[in-house]
Parts: structure tokens; sequence; C-alpha cells
């Protein structure tokens, strides 16, 4: 199936992405705290696009 394909390659996608952006945050002197933070807010932003009835596969 094409959609299974390009799910699974937007998913190996947002795990490079998590792991690069996770090796500069430290390497340019966040701690580890400051990453959960980050982590804890981009989740909670989430939350709120999906409980405002908005779809997260629309695009916007």
């Amino acid at each position: 199936m094409i959609w299974n394909s390009q799910k699974q390659s937007h998913d190996r996608a947002a795990r490079i992405i998590a792991r690069s952006m996770f090796r500069e945050l430290l390497a340019s002197g966040y701690k580890t705290n400051d990453v959960v933070c980050l982590a804890t807010e981009l989740i909670s932003l989430v939350a709120v696009h999906m409980s405002s009835g908005r779809a997260l596969d629309s695009g916007d």
C-alpha cells in the first residue's frame, strides 16, 4: 500500500528529526530538563490542536 509506505517514511523522518534536534540542543548547551520542557510544550500544543477539532493531518 502506498499510504502505509508513506506513513512509514514520515515516521522514520520524524524519528531522525527528533534525534537531530536532541543532539543539537545538547550540543548548544541545553540540559536534559530543558529538552523535557520543550517536549512537554510540543505535546501540549498538539493536544490543544486536537481538542480544537482540527485534524492533525490536514496540513494546517
